[in-house]
């Protein structure tokens, strides 16, 4: 930091590095944990489309799956 050159960092180069990198590392794995989970409810979602298509519940039928009921 420019700004604040002459102060004594609190940290080296190198040790701020590594710190910024064990951070980046543990966002992206919090990430990629978030997103395992939107993956596993959209292919369970797509799933059940598939199944309700095939086999529609008691009572509906495939005719009226506009939403529109005559």
């Amino acid at each position: 930091m420019v700004c604040c050159s002459w102060r004594k960092p609190k940290m080296s180069h190198e040790d701020h590095q590594a710190w910024r990198l064990r951070m980046l590392n543990y966002w992206k794995d919090r990430l990629e944990e978030r997103l395992a989970g939107v993956t596993a409810s959209i292919e369970k979602l797509e799933e059940h489309i598939a199944r309700d298509k095939k086999d529609p519940p008691e009572g509906e039928s495939l005719d009226s799956s506009d939403g529109s009921s005559q």
